[in-house]
């Protein structure tokens, strides 16, 4: 019998989980997200006041959490998709929230 055995260390398991859940907050934060732009401009400025601080704590929190991943982001190439898709999710969701939360002031301007 041929052939190789590889084994992954804790740390990359760990890390591979990590990252795992990571994308999909950012993803559900996104849906939830996709909801609020669905809502009328005065529905959208109500959510903002009651939501606003607490998305911008969560944004905040996930850009630090994704600085941290990105020290090991080529330890192999699940890592590397993994903190691809976290990034290129964060953004969109970073977008998305800042559409919502400064669309108002873009109108007044």
């Amino acid at each position: 019998m041929t052939g190789t055995v590889s084994f992954v260390s804790g740390h990359e398991v760990s890390k591979k989980t990590q990252l795992f859940l990571k994308v999909r907050e950012i993803k559900e934060i996104r849906r939830i997200l996709s909801n609020v732009e669905a809502m009328s401009q005065l529905d959208q400025d109500q959510w903002v006041e009651e939501y606003g601080e607490m998305i911008n704590d969560a944004i905040d929190s996930f850009i630090d959490d994704s600085q941290f991943s990105l020290e090991h982001a080529f330890a192999d190439d699940e890592i590397l998709a993994l903190s691809q898709e976290l990034l290129l999710t964060l953004k969109e969701t970073i977008e998305t929230v800042e559409g919502i939360m400064y669309a108002q002031s873009q109108l007044e301007s």
